[in-house]
């Protein structure tokens, strides 16, 4: 693999969550299935490629995609709000939705391509929907188990601020927010020099990295 090594470089978050057995994992798993591409919109934030646009939002899900083993990435609350809700419905007997494999794989390479600003697939329907439209559903969907552990506000204002929709905004609309991909691309074209994409990422990592330490 020396090949696809040389060029397959990434740095992301792996959540584990967990739960009873592997039967309960695996029916966990079902639950979420659904969900997947919408935490991919959500979490693009890569469409630079050697200095050049790739013309996804999330090229490093894309690049991933090329390995067999690569599969659909997970991001710390939401995974751990979907899989307690999920565990409730596995302990009613529910074996979770029958997901179309290649329908799923469409909605990923999708939510890779277009993040959270375009419209996505819901693959509970087959049908092109706004992607602030599947995102509201998803936090409607998890809510019990948000409000539980006290994260609800701060996840809804997170999401509504990555899907870019402002108070009363239809679905799809967008607003001064986005992904970090939208967030890149805005840097980059004032001039067209990737310096000012990395200066963009230090100014919204930089205050964040100080408030924890200060903890």
């Amino acid at each position: 693999m020396k090949g696809g090594n040389e060029t397959h470089t990434h740095c992301g978050l792996h959540a584990h969550v967990e739960v009873p057995d592997l039967d309960h994992a695996v029916l966990v798993c079902n639950h979420l299935r659904p969900w997947v591409p919408s935490l991919v919109a959500l979490s693009a934030n890569s469409p630079f490629r050697d200095g050049r646009d790739t013309g996804y939002a999330s090229w490093r899900t894309a690049a991933g995609d090329r390995w067999p083993v690569a599969g659909p990435p997970m991001l710390g609350v939401l995974v751990r709000a979907l899989v307690v809700q999920a565990l409730k419905q596995v302990r009613r007997g529910a074996p979770g939705p029958d997901v179309c494999p290649s329908l799923l794989r469409a909605a990923y390479w999708r939510a890779a391509r277009d993040g959270c600003a375009e419209h996505a697939l819901d693959v509970r329907t087959g049908r092109a929907v706004p992607a602030g439209r599947l995102l509201r559903e998803l936090v409607a969907y998890i809510r019990p188990a948000l409000e539980a552990s006290g994260e609800l506000a701060a996840v809804t204002a997170a999401v509504r601020r990555l899907a870019g929709a402002q108070d009363g905004a239809d679905d799809g609309a967008r607003g001064p927010g986005g992904c970090g991909a939208r967030r890149q691309r805005a840097a980059f074209a004032r001039r067209g020099d990737a310096r000012d994409v990395v200066d963009e990422l230090i100014r919204h990592t930089a205050p964040a990295h100080a408030a924890h330490a200060a903890h």
